[in-house]
């Protein structure tokens, strides 16, 4: 039946990957005794309308498979949709009006060194803050609903609803859509494109400021050395980027994976955030006259270096997240295939 095949793919999707055919074989097994016993009592095939009611009263996906998975919710799979709406809905909207009031306070009070770190802090604590009384409130919800569901049959029975139109479809299986010549191509002009485009930055920077270039050019301020150097590490990436991409297109390499070429690209873009890290007194604006103008621009220019600061810090700490998620990622699939050429 394509309506049973549908709704167990649907579950296999929200099963632990290590046990998922052995899980769906077992499930299957079970329906289909279930549906045969179903069949025999009406004494016949179900009808369309037949198969849909008869599936239609089945747990949902996330339900039938949770109750597969070893590990325990804190939120189970019928709450957890409408939780993570809220939680992102009410995170978004906390952190927006959370960081409005404290940029306001920023700027409007007289500025300290430990009023940037202070208002990300703050920031910080009350999105958690309220994403933790979602998340409690919503753990209440699960414990009644498991142990007391009378206290809340309105809630019990919606989340006991699903849509059988909302099970994927069947597909074939296909190994994916291939590289081809064409495509690998695009990417090396595009990415010649995109190189040419940074070395024409220094010269014209309106290509990346637009019309506000020429009010730069009036500020009092104006770039450390350091920027130049941060600014020729991004070059020479670029510029390694292409050349490795113009080799896999002359040697047929571009078929591949390219797992290394990846990793090694990630890997050497934590080099141009390190080298602007590494600016001398943490100074990547400098004023034009520090002499005249240090007075009255001096605080003003101290909050704009420490703003770049802790901007460079958080680029790294996601640049480094990131490609950890990526390796582990690597890992977790070898070790997938292997499990499967073991078995």
């Amino acid at each position: 039946m394509e309506l049973l095949d549908r709704y167990l793919e649907a579950v296999k999707k929200q099963l632990p990957w290590e046990r998922q055919d052995d899980i769906v074989a077992e499930l299957r097994a079970n329906l289909e005794a279930q549906l045969d016993d179903k069949q025999e009592e009406l004494g016949h095939t179900l009808t369309a309308e037949e198969a849909k009611a008869w599936v239609g009263q089945l747990p949902p996906p996330a339900i039938m498979a949770g109750r597969y998975r070893r590990q325990q919710y804190l939120i189970g799979p019928g709450l957890f949709p409408i939780y993570w709406l809220i939680l992102r809905m009410v995170t978004f909207w906390v952190f927006i009006c959370t960081a409005i009031v404290n940029g306001i306070r920023l700027f409007t009070q007289p500025w300290s060194a430990a009023a940037v770190p202070g208002a990300i802090v703050d920031v910080a604590f009350v999105v958690l803050l309220n994403a933790a009384i979602i998340t409690v409130i919503f753990a209440a919800i699960e414990y009644a609903l498991l142990h007391h569901p009378e206290w809340i049959p309105q809630v019990a029975q919606q989340t006991s609803k699903w849509d059988l139109n909302a099970l994927p479809q069947i597909e074939p299986a296909t190994q994916g859509k291939k590289r081809t010549r064409a495509h690998t191509i695009i990417e090396a002009a595009a990415h010649t494109l995109m190189l040419c485009w940074l070395l024409l930055l220094p010269k014209y920077p309106v290509l990346i400021l637009g019309p506000g270039a020429f009010i730069v050019y009036a500020l009092p301020y104006t770039l450390a050395p350091i920027i130049m150097t941060f600014y020729w590490a991004v070059v020479a990436l670029n510029v390694v980027q292409l050349v490795w991409k113009l080799v896999d297109l002359y040697t047929g390499a571009w078929m591949g994976e390219r797992k290394l070429e990846r990793f090694a690209i990630k890997l050497m873009g934590i080099i141009p955030i390190l080298i602007a890290l590494r600016a001398p007194g943490k100074m990547w604006v400098v004023l034009k006259d520090p002499a005249a103008e240090f007075v009255k621009y001096g605080a003003q220019l101290a909050q704009i270096n420490q703003a770049i600061y802790i901007g460079l810090r958080i680029v790294l700490i996601i640049t480094v997240i990131t490609f950890a998620l990526e390796i582990g990622n690597w890992f977790l699939q070898s070790y997938r295939r292997s499990l499967k050429s073991a078995a």
